[in-house]
């Protein structure tokens, strides 16, 4: 049998199609510890196995629906995926978000999921909106603007500790406007993430 570990995503992912389970097996290794690694950046590692293993389940199970055009939309689709199944989690727990830049909104966008992240975002903006003034700007400043916990002390004059709680309280913030279900439902937050998984 010839080896296909050297065949590239698109003739993997044509082969997963008609259901080749050596395919899928072998897209799976190879994109396993990535995803394994990005996941462990937020969550604890056997959180980790089981997104990318439901990640995964999910991928197969629409092999046949998911749009992929070129050989990158398979490394963009499931790192997408991990992430919306990490804010997932956190929007469904009480645990702390370790990153800011958690709540960004990801890079995979086809014709399918255009629409869909620009809602994500367009939420997302809004429950930001809504932090008091200092926080929000704080938090933007991080978030947007990519800026180290110190460059904004120097900048807005707070102690270093300061602009930590208010990063930390903006996150607190956010989770717990985002599990409000009168805010969830005019946002069509949560069921927008759980048509990506």
């Amino acid at each position: 049998m010839a080896d296909r570990s050297t065949e590239n995503d698109i003739n993997l992912f044509d082969a997963i199609r008609t259901d080749d389970k050596e395919a899928f097996r072998i897209l799976y290794e190879r994109y396993w510890k990535a995803l394994y690694v990005r996941a462990c950046k937020d969550v604890d590692e056997d959180e980790a196995k089981d997104m990318i293993q439901e990640v995964m389940v999910s991928f197969w199970n629409r092999r046949n629906s998911i749009q992929i055009a070129e050989a990158a939309d398979i490394g963009r689709y499931l790192f997408t995926a991990i992430k919306y199944r990490i804010i997932s989690f956190y929007t469904n727990s009480s645990s702390p978000i370790k990153r800011a830049d958690l709540l960004d909104s990801p890079d995979f966008e086809n014709p399918e999921s255009l629409l869909e992240n620009e809602e994500l975002r367009q939420g997302i903006n809004d429950a930001i909106d809504t932090l008091p003034e200092k926080m929000k700007i704080i938090f933007r400043m991080s978030r947007e603007q990519d800026q180290s916990i110190p460059e904004i002390s120097l900048k807005l004059n707070l102690s270093e500790q300061t602009v930590k709680n208010q990063i930390t309280h903006a996150l607190k913030r956010l989770r717990d406007i985002l599990l409000d279900p009168s805010v969830t439902h005019k946002l069509s937050f949560l069921p927008l993430l759980l048509m990506f998984l």
